[in-house]
């Protein structure tokens, strides 16, 4: 089409990847500033137990945080959450440590517990939570669908609009045709109607002829005036036929320029045509290539001879793209993409570059006369 909004597209699918991304880092950095703030609100919770020696700070922390995480599983489905707290900087709290005390004969008393809870709160308790969103995490796959669903719907738009104005221009187009063919058609019955006046002028012209002829002797006086009127009506037959012959270039130019517009509508509607011909033979016979719509377009303007040369190239770079007659590896100013140029039937080049799951795009077919604009379509690909 046309009005296919093919940069829009592009335009689309890079935000897409760059906003999801920017998103989900940010959301990150949210979900880690928020639950270490609602864990440094509960993860001591009531310290009677912990003064009176009956639970350890590691048990009573572990308990604490253990239950918040649990309470918020659903939110970080497919997350990986870890957090820490330690005493002083350097003594492990959370994740419960191994049991030092395990080997011991009898279990410290409750007056060691205590002591032991209020020498690590006394030290400075820390928290420190990291979170990682994996591409499986609910939030990521939501927020995912939200952007795909915005990007689905602003190219929606685009090509709403440059289907409307396509369908626009080809109605005023054939307004246009429409309005000529009715010019040409009022100019031919002007003509016919002149033709008409002409023929009953030219009787007119016989009948005074005769009149003259009969009255000639008896109607001498009355000569000049006949002779007038005569010169008068043959004046007026060549000032019809001059403006006869107006009107048949005039109409002769009509025909043209509705020729013309005709023309340029069969030529749409054929190369449209032979694009969706020459792409679907393309698809069915190289399944290794994958063609650009650029390169269909290129390799359609191209001669009959050059096309078929440059349908060998692409037989052999479907086959083994190490067998084609690579002139060189296209050096790119913006673009990092390593892009091939092959060339065919002498002044003929055909550039493409090989894609991640195993077959190669044909990004581009021309010669040398839209070399440069091949460039520039490379340079910014």
């Amino acid at each position: 089409m046309k009005y296919f909004p093919l940069k829009i597209l592009l335009f689309l699918v890079v935000m897409t990847v760059v906003a999801h991304f920017a998103t989900v880092s940010l959301l990150e950095r949210y979900l880690e500033y928020t639950y270490t703030r609602g864990i440094e609100n509960i993860y001591i919770g009531d310290t009677t137990p912990l003064f009176e020696g009956r639970l350890s700070l590691s048990e009573n922390i572990s308990r604490n945080i253990d239950g918040f995480l649990l309470r918020k599983s659903l939110i970080l489905t497919g997350a990986s959450v870890d957090v820490r707290v330690t005493s002083g900087g350097a003594v492990w709290v959370y994740p419960q440590p191994l049991d030092l005390n395990a080997d011991r004969l009898a279990p410290p008393s409750a007056a060691e517990v205590a002591a032991e809870n209020f020498r690590l709160m006394n030290q400075g308790l820390s928290v420190s939570v990291r979170i990682l969103l994996g591409w499986n995490a609910l939030l990521v796959v939501v927020i995912f669908i939200f952007y795909i669903l915005l990007a689905a719907g602003i190219f929606a738009y685009f090509y709403v609009s440059g289907a409307r104005r396509a369908k626009r221009d080809e109605k005023e187009k054939q307004q246009e045709i429409d309005r000529l063919r009715e010019l040409e058609r009022h100019h031919e019955q002007r003509a016919e109607a002149l033709a008409r006046e002409k023929k009953q002028l030219s009787l007119d012209i016989a009948e005074t002829r005769k009149n003259l002829l009969e009255y000639k002797d008896n109607a001498g006086r009355m000569e000049d005036a006949m002779i007038d009127e005569i010169i008068a009506l043959e004046e007026k037959i060549r000032k019809n036929m001059e403006l006869a012959e107006a009107l048949r270039h005039e109409n002769e130019a009509l025909k043209e320029v509705t020729g013309r517009y005709e023309d340029e509508k069969k030529r749409g509607s054929r190369k449209s045509a032979l694009y969706g011909n020459v792409e679907k033979r393309f698809k069915a016979l190289y399944k290794n290539i994958v063609f650009h719509k650029r390169a269909l377009e290129g390799f359609m303007d191209l001669t009959d001879d050059m096309k078929i040369k440059a349908e060998e190239v692409v037989r052999q770079i479907d086959a083994d793209p190490a067998a084609a007659n690579i002139k060189r590896k296209v050096d790119l100013r913006k673009s990092r993409e390593k892009i091939f140029e092959a060339m065919f039937a002498y002044n003929g080049r055909l550039y493409f570059r090989n894609t991640r799951d195993g077959k190669v795009e044909i990004l581009a077919i021309g010669n040398k006369n839209t070399q440069v604009k091949d460039m520039t379509f490379l340079d910014t690909f």
